[in-house]
């Protein structure tokens, strides 16, 4: 299962900024920074977050990691759960701060404890990969399965995918594809294949093509390469759907471009199988590829 805790963290920044209005609105003008700076300066938490926000991403005023760090401090050391995960994002990653795993997980922690769900999920993964943590996968299963029932898709895919390996908790194919399902209903592309296979394979369900195509097709739209390389292998063998050259080399070829070597190796065999005007559309069907980007989900 591929899974880090730090490299999460870094996807939360986009996230949580949305939250303090510096990801996808406007840029503030001087006017509203100056505001925004006078109730930071009062001790607002919430302007503190925003205003460090401002500085992380140089909007409406000049990027300076430092400054960011400082403003994330101030909103984190008064429990302010987001700019806790901020501050934790910066020492995770070295911006404005040297770079310090322990430290970033103390105030992972402290928003964890405060219930906040992609806090629990990041500390969950630091005690899974041992980052700034000892390893303790019972610590991890506990705060993943707090951010799963707060649904972090992330977690709940965690969770599914250890129930089916039997990693940490005893094999549940059933809970397994439960965990999966709730994953999968948030778009989370890793959850989509997962259940599809499971689909494909009767893994916790009963054997259903059909179901499991479905599940499969929305993450490969997702530009999810292991999705892709499996449609492309189920095209060339014919199970589940009729046989399709075409169908079979634009998915491959997609999976080989997103880095898949078992696509990278399988591209030129089924060129050399094609006619030239097969080769040509399924080029062409590749090349117009456009993913389909996912909902954000909801906690």
């Amino acid at each position: 299962m591929k899974l880090s805790a730090f490299a999460s963290l870094a996807c939360l920044v986009f996230a949580l900024a949305a939250r303090a209005g510096a990801a996808d609105s406007v840029p503030p003008s001087t006017n509203q920074v100056a505001q925004l700076r006078a109730r930071a300066e009062q001790g607002d938490a919430q302007a503190q977050l925003e205003l460090g926000s401002c500085y992380a991403k140089g909007q409406g005023v000049p990027r300076d990691e430092p400054e960011a760090v400082r403003w994330f401090r101030k909103a984190a050391t008064q429990n302010n759960r987001d700019a806790q995960v901020f501050l934790g994002v910066c020492y995770s990653l070295g911006r404005g701060v040297p770079r310090d795993d322990v430290e970033a997980v103390n105030w992972i922690r402290k928003a964890a404890y405060q219930n906040h769900p992609d806090a629990q999920y990041s500390l969950g993964a630091s005690y899974a990969k041992g980052e700034g943590v000892p390893k303790d996968i019972i610590e991890a299963e506990k705060w993943m399965r707090k951010a799963a029932d707060q649904n972090q898709a992330d977690a709940q895919f965690y969770l599914g995918a250890c129930y089916l390996k039997g990693h940490g908790v005893p094999k549940d194919e059933a809970e397994a594809v439960r965990w999966l399902r709730r994953a999968a209903d948030q778009h989370l592309p890793e959850a989509l294949y997962f259940l599809g296979n499971c689909f494909l394979q009767g893994q916790g369900v009963a054997l259903d093509t059909t179901e499991g195509l479905k599940w499969m097709r929305q993450a490969a739209q997702q530009n999810y390469a292991p999705a892709q390389y499996h449609l492309c292998v189920l095209y060339t063998d014919g199970r589940g759907v009729p046989v399709d050259s075409v169908e079979a080399y634009k998915w491959c070829s997609l999976a080989a471009a997103r880095g898949d070597e078992k696509a990278r190796k399988l591209q030129p065999r089924l060129e050399a199988q094609m006619s030239p005007a097969h080769l040509a559309e399924a080029r062409k069907l590749a090349q117009e590829f456009k993913p389909v980007l996912p909902t954000s989900p909801t906690h």
